[in-house]
């Protein structure tokens, strides 16, 4: 009886058609065939175009039929299609072939996300998903003025959840999926191996493709047997080499595996194996240990128990590689701790292929045994083909150099800020403890406000004013009882009614209000909280500067510490300084989570009662009068030294300015003071200290040197705040220069320790389409040295028209990119397809990063990784993410890959 062989190629499809359906297996298949009324737009579609906007054609193209041209469309014209019949319960898959040559095009189901493409020139095959619609519109529409694009063919199928027929067999789930398999289903003959199945290495070195791991997680004791390819038996024998080595070594191979031998094709891709199981034994041909490696990893997951400590693997062919050349994940911690072991050998069964790792020991390498430590680290990773790629982390998150030198803090510098000394029975009596009652009488410099107090900022603080059951001057994205916000009577702190926030689902909701405050002042602002079942990233305050015409500006002026899950009245507090603003907005929110909070007692005061972290006290401080006339310190004044320690707080011991009698400063005098310090919370570093400087250098060089790795991560994502110190200031330099001056002397640090070595960092901080615009440094691409790779990133579905955006960006800068998703599994999907996406349009995309951040709590920080891996090695399994067969979590129990 013939035995009947299944190529199955990933990516496959069922699909049953229903009304309007195309050829076989599609539910629409659209062409663009006919214009029956002559105005150029294909029969069936609607063309949306304001007068004298865009204008279409329908072109022949040969035997290829016709194409959709669409020309000078503005943003929102261009072309769509309703679909109609369609199964709410199912989900669908909408593949298109657009072809953009100027502007970008979104597209895909209204009501759905969109997807984005940018003018790469030539045709790109783009995917999008939905489900819950009985009818659907789907619609390419311009985002630029001027758009001009081509859509040859749109596709509608009905995705389905189909295992591999290997899977659906053995039930061994591979993970990631290979490219290609060619398996006889039901074929009940195969290969048993043992822990003494010898094993055969032709030009690749046995220790050098994790054969320890391989016969671990087979349990498989004592070391593997190894035998000449020429001299082996006739047992069942594991082959691996390259191509070329096999092939001359074919001849002395039993007959099976010589056969496998030779069906080996000439060339394999890039980081590609091929294995073949026939029922001597198994061959793995590879270019490199790498390569081989992935192909012994599938071999393991196609070992089914057969008893007795043996493994049964049916009689298959695989030919695989991975889409994307470049497969990470980041991590904090470079310690060899059995924990750290064994999540590091969950990344190789994952056949990935590199470790982005955080940590403070990185700047303190030659401090006890740290150096042998991280070394033991990194070598466990090199042993199981991970590349070790150290993050120093920097500039916005600038923690490990404030911890070595707070002064490195990129400071506010107040200049001639109008201050009195003042004894402390001056002060209100709600002040006077932040001053010693010394029994002297001794004058102390204070703010002038201390003196005549601060005009309280806000409205209906407490929410007790009512108009139609809504606090009055608050303003809401949803006014509701059960799902928004609403006034609650009985839970208040004080009076009769606080504010409540309720999210039913997973989202955001805020209350806020508008105020205007004097642009010199800086303010301690604080509202009481309490919250039950808050997840996600929970309920916190912030706020925002904005113009008089309401526009917000840039990035978060001030920001609360937040409340999660469950908790009583706490106070949420945080400091606004205005540099210059007088109009700002506060926001009370629950951000991207679920469940309850209340907030009652909004509350304005000073600051800045007392001058605290003060920084190069030496050169910055300085006291005149008002037409510029400099006091002396010693003479005229003393200075009492307080603390300036990292991190930043308000509990800080101050600094103490104290008149002295006999002085040229008479007593109550107003003076002019010009000082610097670091606010409350500060984390960014100043990129121009000398001493940031000598520590970045010295950490960057040590690292790359001790490590002796060849790729090294920088951070410098987030920049909160640039250009705010007075070195910083005295330089003259825009946001966007002095960023720039600072990704280039970061890069020529490392340079200098290693001319070979690829600096890479978060591009947020550079991309116009993620935090760029907050501090305007779109510009400092123009002279950031550009084979620094730059790693793009947004962790929520529907972020996918901002990867692209971001990919197509950095690209056209002349970057090369990797991408980031976080634990959404659908983000997963769309960053592995735009990546790949972006490697084929462009060239400049390496491949993907993983991040484990652990923000929230209630979620696995590796939660998304499997799925990371998978997509990365192969972006279109399964071309719809609703096709997973299986749950990641209990694949990976099931299969043993969870350290």
């Amino acid at each position: 009886m013939p035995i009947t062989h299944t190529v199955f190629m990933l990516g496959a499809l069922f699909a049953a058609p229903v009304a309007g359906a195309g050829p076989e297996g599609a539910v629409a298949a659209w062409q663009f065939d006919a214009d029956g009324n002559g105005d150029g737009i294909a029969d069936g579609w609607t063309g949306r175009s304001a007068a004298g906007g865009a204008t279409f054609a329908l072109v022949a193209r040969g035997a290829g039929g016709a194409v959709q041209q669409v020309a000078g469309a503005r943003p929102g014209e261009g072309i769509s299609r309703e679909a109609t019949g369609l199964d709410p319960q199912a989900t669908y898959l909408v593949t298109a072939e657009v072809t953009v040559t100027q502007g970008g095009v979104l597209w895909g189901p209204e009501g759905v996300r969109q997807k984005w493409l940018g003018p790469y020139g030539q045709a790109v095959e783009s995917r999008a998903t939905f489900d819950g619609r009985d009818r659907i519109t789907i619609a390419f529409v311009a985002d630029s003025p001027g758009t001009a694009f081509v859509v040859s063919s749109v596709r509608i199928e009905r995705a389905e959840k189909a295992p591999l027929p290997i899977e659906a067999d053995t039930g061994r789930f591979l993970v990631p999926r290979p490219q290609r398999i060619v398996y006889e289903p039901g074929e009940t003959s195969g290969v048993t191996l043992a822990a003494d199945t010898p094993m055969a290495f032709a030009e690749i070195a046995s220790d050098r493709v994790s054969l320890g791991l391989f016969r671990e997680d087979l349990g498989f004791a004592g070391d593997a047997t190894l035998v000449e390819p020429g001299h082996i038996g006739d047992g069942p024998t594991i082959v691996v080499g390259t191509p070329e080595a096999l092939r001359g070594q074919a001849k002395g191979l039993p007959a099976s595996l010589a056969d496998a031998v030779r069906a080996c094709p000439e060339a394999l891709r890039e980081q590609g194996y091929y294995l073949r199981v026939t029922p001597h034994g198994v061959v793995i041909a590879a270019g490199d240990a790498p390569s081989a490696q992935y192909g012994l990893q599938t071999l393991r997951q196609l070992c089914a128990p057969a008893g007795d400590g043996q493994w049964r693997v049916p009689v298959l062919t695989i030919e695989d590689w991975p889409e994307l050349p470049f497969r990470a994940t980041y991590q904090v911690g470079i310690q060899p701790t059995p924990e750290a072991l064994a999540r590091a050998k969950y990344y190789a069964r994952m056949k990935l292929n590199g470790v982005v790792m955080e940590d403070e020991v990185l700047y303190h390498l030659h401090e006890g045994d740290n150096l042998a430590r991280v070394r033991e680290y990194v070598q466990a990773l090199r042993d199981l083909n991970l590349e070790p790629i150290p993050l120093v982390q920097s500039f916005g998150w600038g923690m490990y150099v404030l911890s070595i030198d707070p002064t490195c803090v990129e400071g506010r510098y107040v200049a001639d800020r109008p201050m009195r000394f003042a004894a402390r029975d001056a002060l209100p009596e709600e002040l006077r403890e932040v001053l010693p009652e010394d029994g002297h009488g001794r004058e102390y410099l204070v703010p002038p406000e201390c003196l005549a107090g601060v005009p309280e900022p806000f409205g209906n603080t407490s929410f007790e004013d009512l108009d139609d059951e809504r606090p009055v001057g608050w303003q809401a994205d949803r006014w509701a009882g059960a799902d928004g916000v609403s006034v609650s009577d009985g839970d208040a702190l004080d009076g009769e009614r606080c504010l409540r926030l309720n999210r039913r689902s997973h989202g955001t909701i805020r209350v806020w209000q508008d105020f205007e405050v004097d642009g010199a002042t800086s303010l301690q602002i604080s509202i009481q909280a309490r919250g039950t079942g808050l997840t996600g990233r929970g309920a916190y305050a912030e706020i925002y500067a904005r113009t008089e015409g309401g526009e917000l500006i840039g990035a978060p002026a001030a920001m609360s510490n937040r409340i999660r899950e469950t908790s009583d009245w706490r106070p949420l507090s945080m400091t606004l300084e205005p540099r210059g603003h007088r109009w700002f907005r506060v926001y009370l929110r629950v951000q991207e989570g679920e469940g309850t909070v209340w907030f009652d007692d909004l509350r304005a005061g000073l600051a800045e009662a007392q001058l605290r972290n003060l920084t190069h006290v030496d050169e910055s401080l300085r006291l005149t009068d008002d037409d510029g006339n400099a006091f002396t310190e010693g003479r005229d004044y003393e200075v009492i030294a307080g603390e300036t320690r990292f991190p930043f707080t308000a509990d800080a011991k101050p600094w103490r300015i104290v008149r002295r009698p006999g002085g040229r400063i008479p007593a109550g005098a107003r003076v002019l003071a010009s000082y610097e310090y670091a606010p409350v919370g500060a984390i960014t570093y100043c990129p121009s200290d000398p001493r940031t400087q000598e520590i970045m250098r010295e950490t960057l060089a040590t690292v790359i040197r001790e490590l002796g790795v060849s790729r090294i991560h920088i951070g410098h994502d987030e920049p909160r705040w640039l250009n705010t110190c007075r070195r910083c200031r005295e330089r003259e330099l825009s946001n966007a220069e002095l960023f720039a001056d600072e990704l280039t002397r970061m890069n020529d640090f490392a340079k200098a320790a290693d001319p070979d070595v690829r600096v890479m960092m978060w591009a947020d901080a550079l991309n116009p389409h993620h935090n760029a615009p907050a501090q305007q440094l779109e510009p400092a691409n123009d002279t950031t040295p550009k084979d620094m790779i730059q790693c793009t990133w947004t962790y929520l579905a529907g972020d996918d028209v901002a990867e692209a955006r971001s990919l197509a960006y950095m690209a056209g800068r002349g970057y090369e990119t990797t991408g980031s998703p976080w634990f959404d599994l659908e983000n997963n999907w769309d960053w592995a397809q735009e990546c790949h996406l972006s490697r084929q349009m462009t060239g400049k995309c390496l491949g993907m990063i993983y991040t484990s951040w652990d923000d929230f709590p209630e979620q696995d920080a590796f939660g998304g990784l499997s799925v990371t891996a998978t997509f990365s090695w192969n972006p279109d399994d399964p071309r719809a993410l609703e096709m997973l067969p299986w749950s990641p979590v209990e694949m990976n129990r099931t299969s043993g890959v969870l350290p």
